[in-house]
């Protein structure tokens, strides 16, 4: 792993200062090399490259003996350097022309660590080279490790560490892409690449959990009446109460001792606010014992999950979507025998078939006897879906030529078929029903068994 220090020079002229940082002080001409000198304990896989003009290059990176310069400095010291040509003149052309310098300058092995000094040359330069780290993040892969800016003045120089500053922009791409599509990679790779961020662990270990939960379709009621009290603490809609929870408590601590706090934490704010808004379903009220925020899991566990399918409609999470409606939500298509599945429970073996035993049975009385026309509509919608899903799952082995041309149109309609049927007041309607349906059973026939 090497570690890439990007700068860039202008025409100047340099002084000599004394620059700090972390308490600690080098004296340079050039705010570069007290990077290097303070913020580099290791030196030997260190790589300078270095942007300029050609005459930045010619005032302050030829090696002149007489007024020492740059290359100077990095070659008596035997810092590995690369100087890198960009443009005079500044105007779109050219800026475009800049962006493709640094773009091709600055894709480096995805184990190498990026160092950016943003100091020096035209402001528009540190501006695209900044813009093109972002860019090649997205795309490549690299990694920006620090982000540094020398303040210079006559009475007191610093070095000033803005790399979460830098961040900023790959917080807001990185909840993005969450929130659409439910990937918590780049998240995760965020919290991990800041320091002193130990406040913002438990929201960080609370999304991760929430985006597994997610993916694997956690919903079960059975985990909240399990053996195991803590079972129901990786389902999803504890995970979505737990991180407001989590959001709630930053706040509070931040508007509670502001000055703790650095600047950069502000924007995590507004995400965060984000984040709150995409799960606000939830019915969050601070300070509730673990035994008031389960009975609230179980009181809406329907609703929640009639949540948790817009959600997977949403970002277009179509197979964990049809496992909840197919699974869970629907108890039985068109040929099901329901009362040999019911048959088929044993709640000696298991205590959740006590409460499934008794929950069928009132939904089939209650929804499929009684409100058969409502079923009917639904299951006629839902066998339409199955099939695109069914004929999408087995196009490996169908006549290629024959098949080929129609798959993209089944991706196409299984995902909006799918969205249609979420719309679908008849799936409100019905899972409202089972809502009722469940609580009834649950607090008149089953929490008395199960708390034997």
């Amino acid at each position: 792993m090497a570690k890439v220090l990007v700068t860039m020079l202008g025409i100047g002229p340099y002084k000599e200062r004394n620059y700090h940082y972390m308490g600690k002080t080098s004296t340079s001409k050039y705010g570069t090399m007290a990077i290097i000198d303070l913020c580099f304990e290791d030196k030997n896989d260190l790589k300078v490259k270095v942007f300029a003009t050609n005459e930045a290059k010619t005032a302050q990176f030829e090696y002149k003996p007489n007024d020492p310069t740059l290359k100077n400095y990095l070659s008596d010291n035997g810092i590995n350097h690369e100087y890198i040509s960009i443009p005079t003149e500044m105007n779109l052309d050219n800026s475009w022309n800049t962006f493709k310098i640094f773009k091709d300058s600055l894709v480096v092995n995805k184990n190498d660590e990026l160092y950016v000094d943003i100091t020096f040359g035209f402001r528009s330069q540190p501006t695209i080279l900044l813009m093109t780290l972002s860019y090649l993040e997205s795309l490549h892969g690299i990694n920006v490790k620090k982000v540094f800016y020398c303040k210079e003045d006559d009475h007191y120089s610093e070095i000033i560490d803005l790399t979460n500053m830098y961040y900023i922009s790959m917080w807001a791409k990185s909840i993005d892409t969450f929130l659409q599509t439910g990937q918590y990679t780049r998240i995760n790779n965020l919290f991990n690449s800041m320091d002193n961020v130990e406040l913002l662990k438990p929201i960080s270990n609370t999304i991760d959990k929430l985006a597994k939960a997610l993916r694997l379709v956690k919903i079960g009621f059975y985990d909240y009446i399990s053996n195991n009290p803590d079972d129901y603490q990786e389902c999803v809609a504890y995970c979505v109460y737990k991180l407001h929870d989590e959001i709630y408590k930053f706040q509070t601590k931040y508007n509670d001792s502001e000055s703790k706090f650095k600047n950069e934490y502000f924007i995590l704010l507004d995400l965060f606010k984000k984040v709150k808004d995409r799960f606000k379903w939830i019915n969050y009220k601070p300070g509730l014992s673990d035994q008031d925020v389960k009975k609230m899991l179980i009181d809406n566990y329907y609703l929640h999950l009639l949540e948790i399918l817009r959600y997977y409609r949403d970002t277009e999470m179509i197979q964990q979507g049809l496992t909840l409606i197919n699974e869970i939500i629907f108890i039985k298509m068109k040929n099901d025998n329901i009362r040999d599945k019911i048959n088929k429970l044993d709640p000696d073996n298991y205590e959740g078939h006590r409460y499934l035993r008794a929950f069928w049975e009132q939904v089939d009385r209650k929804i499929y006897q009684e409100n058969s026309f409502l079923i009917q509509r639904l299951h006629s919608k839902l066998r339409y879906i199955n099939w695109y899903r069914n004929s999408i799952n087995h196009s490996f082995y169908i006549n290629k030529e024959r098949f080929d041309n129609k798959l993209q149109y089944r991706v196409n309609d299984i995902i909006n078929e799918f969205k249609k049927f979420v719309n679908n007041p008849d799936l409100e309607k019905y899972i409202k029903e089972l809502n009722e349906i469940h609580k009834m059973v649950y607090y008149k026939d089953i929490r008395i068994l199960l708390t034997k």
